[in-house]
């Protein structure tokens, strides 16, 4: 934030506006012939004083805000959140990459998972038949008694 200068300017020009508009019903209440004109007006001045107040609260809370959020930035500062923003931004890309290359990698182990999977046991099984039809041969060729 720049400062709250410009925003109390503006306030300031509409309290002015404001305290003109106020003068002129006074008086035109003071001449007002008829009672209802005259309460109209009377609400009307009422309703420009509310908005007077607010004002006047809004600006005075201008500066209590400007110190809630840490006051004026100076140039270094902007430099450093502009850059923060930046990596985030980068690494919030890199990480959309990263997780797209994850997902296909694990889909093609899964893939292969799914193709390849065999259980222990299975193998086990498949390992004692091999292991009976060597023996078998290697007893037909006389090496095993």
């Amino acid at each position: 934030m720049y400062g709250v200068d410009e925003e109390k300017e503006e306030l300031n020009q509409l309290l002015t506006l404001n305290s003109q508009k106020l003068e002129i019903m006074k008086e035109k209440s003071k001449k007002a012939k008829d009672k209802k004109e005259q309460k109209k007006l009377e609400k009307d001045i009422l309703a420009l004083e509310g908005d007077n107040k607010r004002i006047t609260e809004n600006k005075n809370g201008l500066d209590t805000f400007l110190k809630s959020i840490g006051g004026i930035i100076t140039t270094e500062e902007c430099k450093i959140l502009v850059l923060q923003k930046h990596n985030d931004l980068v690494q919030g890309e890199l990480l959309k990459y990263l997780n797209a290359e994850k997902r296909k990698l694990i889909a093609g182990i899964e893939k292969l998972w799914g193709k390849y999977a065999i259980p222990s046991h299975l193998l086990e099984i498949k390992r004692q038949d091999s292991l009976k039809k060597l023996n078998k041969f290697l007893t037909q060729l006389n090496y095993l008694n």
